[in-house]
């Protein structure tokens, strides 16, 4: 008789995941197995599916630590090139503005010469 059960029910369950109910005929006993089985199955199921949202949200975590790593980095390369351009400003306000007391000094110095040469001297 049990052997006549898992015949039956191996060709319609097959792939399913699920035991097919004992016909009426193999006892209670082999039906409460049955569903014991599927009920085992049910649960290991659902574990698999919670493993399964775990580890997506897992690596989900991992990835979204790597691009906030990677921000950080972008940030700070940001932060040092716009101190180096600051810098770079800087230096270049400061010869503009020698430059520009050098063509001053160079004016006076000229008129200078100017004068003493207009007054004959």
């Amino acid at each position: 008789m049990h052997a006549n059960f898992f015949r039956n029910n191996a060709s319609a369950s097959a792939g399913s995941g699920h035991f097919e109910p004992a016909p009426q005929h193999a006892g209670g006993d082999a039906a409460n197995a049955v569903a014991r089985v599927n009920a085992k199955l049910d649960e290991l199921d659902r574990v698999l599916q919670d493993v399964r949202q775990k580890d997506i949200k897992r690596v989900e975590e991992e990835e979204k630590a790597k691009l906030i790593e990677k921000v950080g980095t972008k940030a700070m390369e940001l932060n040092k090139a716009r101190e180096e351009l600051a810098q770079t400003q800087l230096r270049k306000a400061q010869a503009e503005e020698r430059l520009r007391a050098h063509e001053l000094l160079g004016q006076i110095h000229k008129t200078i010469e100017n004068a003493f040469v207009s007054s004959g001297r």
